[in-house]
């Protein structure tokens, strides 16, 4: 904001006759795109309108230091939800023939989709959220455009990854159904029987796995029994996930990792064709989290030689043949190979050098 010079208000004074630069009720101050346009005025150019409020019926503020003014441009600036009022603007003012719905497009809020303008306040809800959806289907969607009537369809495939992607319990994903199914108005939007469907769909592997009893032994060499969750048939298992992928069966690698924490020791495998085992920027590789398979999971069992001997027998991992090679952290890497704990005198798991001389290369093994 700028005061406002003699030649500024000669030119409002020439446009706008209730203007009065003596009175306090009236402006004395103009903001940058009001300057500009009385800038155009003094050049002849008249391409906008200045438009003022009526500052006569505005009462004479208190000269009191307790009393608040009550001024229009106080009004503007302390307004946070009257519409009438720009804020910022002294001089309100458009292009001709523009109305003030068509300025500039709406700014939604991204949690219930109300719009974000000057003056406005809303209140972020589930309610706000299922009357502006309603309110935008009705607006924007005849009969013919609406979910379901060209045969759209949302099937529970479709919920399935959506659930996988935002991590969505069941209930909120069949919850995301329902509001869909009451914001499209459409029934048939959404595959029916979605409940049951989703139900099939995340225990599709179920007949894969099977529980039993095994044999561990604790660092002492004490032996105690745990129940283990596992694959029972690792190589079927691999093709299921090659037929459903569209990958070659003869030209896959598997990755098998192992990783204990959370009081379980784990196994999972990773499935992806020969030339994509490296990451490829731009899209979710199959290497992902999120497309690793869980193959055997035991709880509190020690991690020693023996225990990982009788996971690796378990899954029978040697029906895969060469086409597999295990990624763990260094302590599991030494127990794998038969070798002692890192605190030992040739602590390296692929070279035989001293502890005290790891700066240095040692023999590989």
């Amino acid at each position: 904001m700028r005061s406002l010079t003699q030649d500024q208000i000669n030119i409002i004074l020439s446009k706008v006759m209730q203007f009065d630069p003596h009175d306090v009720r009236y402006p004395t101050a103009v903001c940058g795109k009001c300057r500009i346009v009385l800038s155009e005025y003094s050049r002849g150019i008249y391409d906008h309108a200045i438009t003022l409020p009526d500052y006569s019926v505005i009462g004479r503020p208190s000269r009191s230091r307790d009393s608040e003014c009550e001024c229009y441009i106080c009004k503007v600036a302390k307004s946070t939800s009257n519409p009438n009022l720009m804020q910022g603007h002294v001089f309100p003012w458009r292009e001709k023939g523009e109305s003030s719905e068509s300025r500039s497009c709406k700014k939604l809020c991204a949690k219930c989709l109300s719009e974000y303008a000057r003056g406005k306040t809303h209140q972020c809800s589930k309610t706000t959220l299922k009357h502006n959806l309603s309110e935008i289907q009705s607006q924007t969607s005849d009969n013919e455009e609406c979910l379901g009537a060209q045969g759209i369809q949302i099937s529970s495939q479709d919920f399935a990854r959506i659930q996988s992607e935002l991590n969505l319990s069941r209930n909120k994903t069949l919850k995301l159904g329902q509001e869909m199914r009451k914001v499209s108005q459409n029934r048939l939007s959404i595959e029916p029987h979605l409940k049951s469907k989703l139900y099939d769909i995340s225990h599709f592997l179920d007949s894969q796995f099977e529980v039993k009893t095994c044999d561990f032994f604790d660092n002492s060499g004490d032996q105690y029994e745990r129940p283990v969750v596992y694959c029972k048939d690792l190589q079927k298992l691999i093709d299921l996930i090659c037929t459903t992928r569209g990958f070659d069966h003869d030209n896959v690698f598997i990755k098998l990792s192992l990783d204990g924490g959370g009081g379980f020791v784990k196994v999972m495998i990773s499935v992806f064709p020969m030339n994509d085992e490296n990451a490829q920027p731009g899209r979710r590789n199959d290497t992902s989290v999120k497309k690793i398979f869980l193959i055997l999971i035991a709880p509190e069992v020690d991690e020693n030689y023996r225990n990982v001997l009788q996971m690796f027998v378990t899954l029978k991992l040697k029906d895969l043949g060469e086409r597999w090679k295990i990624v763990s952290d260094l302590k599991l890497a030494n127990i794998i190979l038969g070798l002692m704990a890192h605190g030992s005198t040739h602590p390296c798991s692929y070279c035989d050098v001293d502890k005290s001389k790891l700066d240095k290369e040692g023999q590989l093994r």
